[in-house]
């Protein structure tokens, strides 16, 4: 299992833990089915950020989006280097 899909499914099965879901049952395959679906989702991040980016109005805003992007990029530059 990636550490990405460990991450979704951790998320998956938090939502059925939050107050609004305490009363519910989990259902592990359901949870499954909800995480292999968010895993086929595209991931573009930076070009969210390059919206959110867009959207902010303070320069302390803008600063902390572009140093999130440099951030990924990095991280994402790093990861194709070790993959290679």
């Amino acid at each position: 299992m990636s550490k990405r899909r460990d991450l979704v499914l951790g998320a998956v099965a938090r939502g059925w833990c939050s107050k609004k879901n305490e009363n519910k049952t989990m259902d592990p395959d359901l949870a499954e089915a909800i995480t292999d679906e968010i895993m086929k989702l595209p991931l573009d991040i930076e070009t969210e950020l390059t919206a959110l980016y867009g959207e902010c109005t303070d320069k302390q805003g803008r600063l902390e989006v572009l140093c999130e992007l440099h951030r990924i990029r990095q991280e994402l530059s790093m990861a194709e280097r070790t993959t290679a």
